[in-house]
């Protein structure tokens, strides 16, 4: 009877399992969150190395403190282009450190700030606040490896900034992007504007992986008002996007966050298959970046869009750059501009950003520059 019993109750477990809990939030302690892999927001020793050189994003300081002399003489782009293939639409060449400090192609020229009541973040901002009537939206971006490093996405984030926003980046300044061509007499680290020295290598390595609550304190520092001075904040319109490990970032920073009204997935997606019933969760719009079809995040993000709730407005867009994406280029090439256009669209209801994504035919349209583009949900 009691042998009986247990296989009873085994077929009835198997029958009728257990319902998937549903977490109150996206943060539970782990890199990247309720989305993320399951491993420790604080890494053991081996993984603080490899962190310092992700959020580098192999500039020279990054690679020399993980690999030592063995990349000394070694064009770091090259070393990504190993780890991490890249498409034909990846920039090439070097950015130089004018187009690094670009003000954006915005009407309002942008710039990168920190702020001591906000510790471990970078805010880009206009550097004059725009008219009053000029609402602003702000993104919250968590950098590929979840990293905390606030400037290797500067040419992008600088860009989304000179339309009208406010972007807050996990991290500190002074990592560089891998494209950067820095002086030698910069020792791997961020010059200022005119080459000077303004960061000390500490910072150029990054400051470890960064938390969600990195980006929820950024939110609630923002309502608190703090970002007032910057222009008209418009406190209900928040973005969360990321690249790679960010994305999830994103997704976790969004989870159940009223404010949260627009999610960006750059480059990545959920990876762990028994992680995407949260999905069902999700009530903001979802952006799917895609670097085509030999990025590693590519199946991931294909496998997300399908799985959005239904009604969700979603966007997916696929460009053969390979997973590093055009961030690392002046103004964050055409990551940038397709960026723009859709958050112009999406918040302000602007028509040519509408048009660039949807009409193939239109001035400046996505599928001319070689994106493959599809939309629900959302007109």
């Amino acid at each position: 009877m009691r042998l009986q019993t247990l296989i009873l109750s085994a077929t009835s477990a198997i029958a009728h399992p257990q319902a998937a809990s549903i977490p109150v939030s996206g943060d539970n302690g782990e890199m990247g969150g309720i989305f993320g892999m399951g491993f420790s927001s604080s890494p053991p020793a081996w993984a603080s190395g490899i962190g310092s050189a992700l959020s580098s994003f192999a500039s020279s300081s990054g690679l020399s403190s993980a690999f030592g002399s063995l990349t000394a003489n070694v064009d770091p782009n090259t070393i990504i282009s190993k780890l991490v293939p890249a498409g034909p639409e990846y920039p090439k060449g070097k950015m130089t450190l004018a187009d690094f400090y670009d003000p954006g192609s915005g009407p309002y020229p942008a710039h990168f700030i920190t702020e001591e009541t906000l510790g471990n973040h970078t805010i880009y901002k206009p550097k004059t606040p725009p008219p009053s009537n000029i609402k602003m939206p702000v993104l919250i971006w968590g950098n590929g490896g979840c990293t905390s490093s606030g400037t290797p996405y500067a040419p992008f984030l600088t860009e989304v900034a000179s339309h009208g926003y406010i972007c807050i980046a996990n991290g500190p300044p002074g990592g560089a992007p891998p494209s950067l061509d820095l002086p030698k007499e910069a020792g791997g680290l961020l010059p200022g504007p005119n080459g000077e020295k303004i960061y000390a290598k500490e910072a150029a390595s990054g400051a470890g992986f960064a938390k969600i609550k990195d980006m929820l304190d950024a939110i609630t520092w923002v309502v608190a008002g703090n970002a007032a001075k910057y222009g008209t904040i418009d406190i209900n319109s928040f973005i969360t996007a990321g690249s790679s490990c960010g994305g999830l970032e994103a997704y976790s920073a969004a989870y159940h966050n009223d404010r949260v009204k627009l999610v960006g997935v750059y480059n990545s997606g959920v990876i762990d298959a028994k992680k995407k019933y949260l999905l069902k969760e999700m009530k903001a719009g979802i952006a799917y970046f895609q670097g085509g079809p030999q990025d590693p995040g590519y199946a991931n993000s294909e496998a997300d869009y399908a799985l959005l709730p239904a009604g969700v407005p979603a966007f997916k867009a696929s460009l053969d750059s390979g997973h590093m994406g055009t961030f690392f280029t002046k103004q964050g090439g055409k990551y940038g501009r397709t960026s723009v256009a859709l958050f112009e669209w999406f918040f302000r209801g602007d028509q040519k950003g509408k048009a660039m994504w949807t009409d193939p035919a239109s001035e400046g349209s996505m599928v001319k520059e070689k994106w493959n583009v599809t939309t629900k949900n959302f007109s």
